[in-house]
C-alpha cells in the first residue's frame, strides 16, 4: 500500500492499520516507515510539502509536481498526514517507529496538525461550530508514554467523551473520520485495536 497523496489521504491509512493491528506489527512498522520518509520527502529542502484536507485533485497533482512547475504551489509546514502517523504508531505501541517518526518531522518542519471536535453535532459537521483547529500538537519527541501508549495531550481524551463510543458503535466512529476526512479519534482507535 502506498503512502496517501495528500492530507485529504491521511484517514485512509487509519482503517488498514487497525485491520492488522498489533498483530501485523511488523508489516505495520514497515508500512508507517516508508510512509514517515515519503512525508519527510515532500518537504524536505524546497518542496512545499502536501496538499490539504480540501484539496481538489488539481492541487494535489501541484504538490506533487512541484520539482518540475515553473511556479511551485505555495509552501505548506502543516501536515495531517504526519499526525495520523504519530497517532498510529502510538496506538499500536510501535515506539521505535513513533521517535523516529516524531524526529524525521521535526526535522524537516513537517508539522502535525489536529482538530479537537466537541461531543455535539460539530463532530459530524465539516465547519461545525466548537471545533478547533491546532498545529503542532506537543507530542512527546521520544517514546515515552502514559498508560502504555499516550504521548500527546490529545490521546487523553478518552473514547467515551463521543456518543457513538458510549454506545459501543466504534466502527461507526471510524466510519465517521473516514467521510469527514479532516479528523480522527485516538482513542477510538485504541479501544479497536485492544477490542
Amino acid at each position: 500500500m502506498r503512502p496517501s497523496l495528500s492530507d485529504r489521504w491521511a484517514v485512509s491509512l487509519i482503517p488498514a492499520a487497525l485491520l492488522l493491528g498489533r498483530e501485523h506489527a511488523t508489516v505495520l512498522d514497515e508500512w508507517l516507515r516508508a510512509t514517515t520518509k515519503w512525508i519527510g520527502d515532500r518537504y524536505a529542502g524546497d518542496l512545499p510539502g502536501l496538499a490539504g484536507v480540501d484539496a481538489d485533485p488539481d492541487e494535489e497533482i501541484s504538490y506533487l509536481m512541484a520539482p518540475l512547475a515553473m511556479e511551485p504551489p505555495r509552501e505548506r509546514r502543516d501536515s495531517y498526514l504526519a499526525a495520523v502517523v504519530c497517532d498510529l504508531c502510538a496506538v499500536l505501541e510501535l515506539g521505535d517507529t513513533y521517535s523516529l517518526a516524531r524526529n524525521d518531522f521535526l526535522a524537516v518542519k513537517a508539522h502535525p496538525e489536529q482538530l479537537h471536535v466537541p461531543d455535539t453535532s460539530a463532530q459530524y459537521l465539516a465547519g461545525g461550530e466548537g471545533i478547533e483547529h491546532e498545529i503542532n500538537p506537543p507530542y512527546e519527541d521520544e517514546w515515552q508514554p502514559e498508560d502504555d501508549w499516550k504521548v500527546a495531550p490529545h490521546h487523553k481524551q478518552p473514547a467515551a467523551s463521543y456518543w457513538l463510543p458510549r454506545i459501543g458503535r466504534f466502527w461507526e466512529h471510524l466510519a465517521l473520520q473516514s467521510v469527514l476526512r479532516d479528523r480522527h479519534f485516538p482513542a477510538t482507535m485504541r479501544e479497536l485495536i485492544i477490542g
